[in-house]
């Protein structure tokens, strides 16, 4: 269906001031909640227009982990002078038309109250709010075409604890066109800077694509940065007929910092260190990925969504990390995005 309910507010002392309304759509409009505040009006999905400045657009179906990625992704946007636009996606079938009406009540209902104390915390952020009838990977795909990132809740490190939208993480950091990132279950920290991080390195285009977003997160918050390559068994057998060589591990450092040149030209700054880790990509990415961290990795996944799947090693990760973690696709850095958290 792809009808949304839009409103650009900003959270003030007294509640929300809308900045703008974007009439539309099939269902009558509805007025807020507080009073003399804000209105609701219901659109398209995708009719907004461009906007100036891309937000982080951040998943929410009101679970605990959903709430938790909330939070971690006001903080992001607020620290960086982003907008953040909240989604609320919710699959419907025919028989659920007559009930819109009060489902999308319903559903702003919650989604206030889920933003109010975000927002209270930081009066400066501007919030863009939207209840979509949509399957959800699908909404988060169509938001990320202008998106500076998607965050949503990562996925549970058993089946049963998945929440609907953890459960699409893995798809929506497959097919978005933008950075995803993924906060992890269980989550329980809020927002503060990463103190450092975890770039997940093989020397791919996609790799690098991932290292100018680490470099640009690096450079915004002050941290250091560790690249991280696995050296599991098939690479070990393949590299050399015998173990590791020094001069081996040398030339693979060498062609791997070959593949961070740019980025660290253009982030000079960032205190930087290639680490040849052995073991498996998906458990040594885990190890690295302590609390407080911010693990990023490249995907060899592909636009569109006929038969295709995140490569492997991003899937692990995504699944294992401790800590928030992007995911970059290659191409998903255009010139407005490439710069996302690097410092004015």
């Amino acid at each position: 269906m792809g009808v949304s309910t839009p409103v650009s507010a900003r959270w003030m002392p007294g509640g929300w001031e809308a900045s703008h309304l974007h009439q539309g759509g099939v269902l009558p409009t509805a007025p807020g909640r507080r009073s003399g505040v804000m209105k609701d009006a219901v659109s398209h999905r995708d009719s907004d227009g461009p906007r100036p400045v891309r937000p982080v657009v951040v998943a929410t179906d009101g679970s605990v982990d959903a709430r938790a990625a909330l939070v971690w992704a006001a903080g992001w946007a607020a620290e960086q002078q982003l907008s953040l636009r909240a989604l609320a996606a919710h699959a419907v079938t025919t028989a659920h038309i007559p009930l819109l009406p009060r489902m999308a009540a319903r559903a702003r209902h919650d989604l206030d109250d889920d933003l109010a104390s975000v927002c209270r915390d930081r009066p400066g952020l501007v919030v863009d709010r939207a209840v979509v009838w949509d399957n959800p990977a699908s909404a988060m795909v169509s938001a990320s075409r202008a998106a500076t990132a998607v965050v949503l809740a990562g996925p549970a490190d058993q089946p049963w604890k998945q929440t609907a939208m953890a459960s699409t993480s893995a798809t929506v950091a497959a097919h978005a066109r933008c950075p995803v990132i993924a906060v992890p279950h269980g989550h329980v920290d809020g927002w503060k800077p990463p103190r450092r991080v975890v770039l997940g390195l093989d020397g791919s285009p996609e790799s690098a694509e991932a290292g100018e977003f680490a470099f640009a997160q690096a450079a915004r918050w002050s941290a250091p940065l560790s690249a991280v390559h696995a050296l599991d068994m098939p690479s070990l057998m393949s590299w050399s007929s015998g173990p590791l060589l020094g001069s081996d591990q040398g030339q693979l450092t060498a062609e791997l910092d070959a593949a961070l040149l740019a980025a660290k030209q253009r982030h000079p700054t960032v205190d930087a260190c290639i680490s040849l880790v052995p073991g498996a990509p998906g458990a040594v990415l885990r190890e690295f990925s302590e609390p407080g961290s911010l693990l990023v990795v490249g995907s060899r996944g592909l636009g569109g969504f006929t038969g295709l799947m995140l490569g492997s090693v991003s899937r692990s990760a995504l699944q294992a990390s401790r800590c928030p973690i992007a995911v970059v696709r290659a191409g998903d850095l255009d010139p407005s995005t490439r710069a996302a958290g690097e410092t004015p």
